[in-house]
């Protein structure tokens, strides 16, 4: 684009009027996120989230894509932000921090802060407007030093290593030595990295026990997930061939079939988070708890499976009762 033909005032003017339309734009995008997300249509497209659709589908960075998700959830909750956002009094990045905030307070990140009613997330927002990134962190952390700490992060710096960055507690510090200390010489050997893969080991142990039973768990680790030599899923039963009433309780050998089965990830998008056993034919419509009509889904997947079959207000009207 050649632009040397335009005069001092005229690109000074073309900038400024573009730099409103791209913030019209962007309430815009944020806007269309919400109702992809309400609809979890990601879903269909195969991502299982929508953090992972806006990155990979619609080629943002990985901060660009955070910054419009915080801000969709801070105009959802606080309305007001949006016109702020398209005047450029909040810019992303400080809507993002603030959003970042209340989350963590509301954690109890603080216990000298009060719960924050909306006028008060209101009153705080005001005091970020037309400043700085580096400017709004300090007005965050004259607030809650704590809720205003650096938010954990992952990022992938090689095929086999992911770095993972966040600020632990002086409680949960003392529970780290605590278990480097229990684990005797080994423990005094442990770089972070193989205390956490230690500790995870025990709880992926604790937690198989938990969902599968002992005998379950004791199978699994002997045979892990995706096991190229699994038995066939028993077929379907038909709704209107069967005597048996539907059930919900899903015995602890079939859970562990479907887990195996279904490589312990979800069979839409491939997610290992959040794991929920569907009923491809909802128990609604006389589906059994048999391993042919069970999916291991992740949440999202999940609630856009029942959306097609029961119908996005259906949905939402159970979410609002819960």
């Amino acid at each position: 684009m050649q632009l040397n033909h335009l005069s001092d005032r005229a690109l000074l003017a073309d900038t400024k009027n573009l730099a409103d339309a791209e913030r019209g734009l962007l309430t815009k995008v944020i806007h269309h996120l919400r109702e992809i997300d309400r609809r979890r249509l990601y879903s269909d497209l195969g991502y299982g989230s929508l953090f992972e659709y806006a990155v990979k589908e619609l080629q943002y960075s990985e901060g660009q894509a955070g910054r419009r998700l915080q801000a969709m959830r801070m105009i959802k909750e606080i309305p007001e932000v949006e016109e702020k956002i398209g005047s450029g009094e909040l810019n992303l990045s400080n809507v993002a921090q603030a959003q970042s905030f209340f989350r963590e307070l509301a954690k109890g990140a603080s216990p000298t802060m009060p719960v924050l009613t909306k006028s008060m997330k209101i009153e705080i927002l005001q005091k970020l407007e037309n400043k700085s990134t580096r400017e709004a962190q300090r007005e965050l952390s004259k607030l809650a030093p704590e809720a205003a700490m650096p938010r954990e992060r992952q990022r992938i710096i090689s095929e086999d290593c992911v770095e993972i960055k966040f600020v632990a507690d002086r409680d949960l510090a003392a529970k780290l030595d605590e278990v480097r200390a229990l684990a005797g010489p080994k423990g005094a050997t442990m770089g972070m990295a193989d205390l956490f893969a230690y500790m995870a080991e025990l709880a992926a142990q604790a937690l198989r026990v938990k969902k599968f039973g002992k005998k379950g768990a004791a199978e699994m680790a002997a045979q892990p997930a995706a096991v190229a030599c699994a038995p066939a899923a028993p077929a379907i039963t038909t709704p209107e061939l069967t005597a048996v009433r539907p059930s919900r309780h899903i015995p602890n050998s079939t859970k562990r079939f479907i887990y195996q089965r279904d490589a312990h990830q979800c069979v839409a998008c491939g997610s290992k988070h959040n794991l929920n056993i569907d009923h491809i034919v909802p128990l609604a419509g006389s589906g059994q708890s048999v391993a042919g009509n069970l999916r291991l889904l992740c949440f999202n997947c999940n609630q856009r499976a029942a959306m097609k079959v029961l119908g996005l207000e259906f949905m939402e009207a159970k979410r609002r009762r819960s």
